[in-house]
């Protein structure tokens, strides 16, 4: 929702077919008029803007900090989910950007698509679930440990820890688009198709 110009923004609201980019993480709010009264953090609101100006059917794809889906809080899950489904998301190991931003975090990639009208009933993926050995983690990823890249710990505060070696992204993916060869996990040869 970015114009060619740095620091422009729309107000089109069902317009776009695709929004997708890395935002901000933080526990810092946007002063948007429009948004205000939701008292998102940055990364949220920028979900709630993206599904606002995305034609119903168009795609919601951000990196994002890793309390878009876990914070204790489900406040800006539910506003998501009442307009969009998820298609998926992958939880990435907290060394992921560690060669280009100089920064060990856990994050995700979400997709979102948007429904043509709201709903008034709760995905599971708004709450949050356990793992087998008692992490709290999104349900999503609680259902789908496939699409965890590196291994749940607690350290640092139940963060997603990179168990690779400290291989990057691009040796986790070794077959052909579209599939997707895991390893670190007891099952490595297991593939998931995307």
């Amino acid at each position: 929702f970015f114009t060619a110009r740095p620091r422009q923004t729309t107000d089109r609201r069902d317009f776009y077919d695709l929004a997708v980019g890395n935002v901000p993480f933080g526990q810092y709010k946007v002063n948007d008029k429009a948004y205000n009264k939701l008292g998102f953090s940055i990364h949220n609101y920028f979900f709630a803007k993206a599904i606002d100006q995305v034609r119903p059917g168009g795609i919601v794809a951000f990196v994002t900090s890793r309390y878009t889906m876990d914070s204790k809080d489900s406040t800006a899950r539910k506003h998501m989910a009442e307009r969009a489904d998820l298609l998926g998301a992958i939880r990435l190991p907290n060394n992921a950007f560690r060669a280009n931003a100089g920064t060990d975090v856990v994050s995700d990639i979400i997709f979102l698509q948007k429904r043509d009208r709201p709903i008034d009933h709760e995905p599971d993926w708004v709450q949050l679930g356990k793992t087998e050995d008692g992490f709290a983690i999104n349900q999503y990823f609680a259902d789908h440990p496939e699409m965890v890249l590196g291994v749940l710990s607690t350290d640092l505060l139940h963060r997603a820890v990179g168990a690779h070696g400290g291989k990057g992204l691009g040796q986790l993916f070794v077959q052909p688009a579209g599939v997707v060869q895991r390893k670190g996990y007891a099952d490595a040869g297991n593939q998931q198709r995307l």
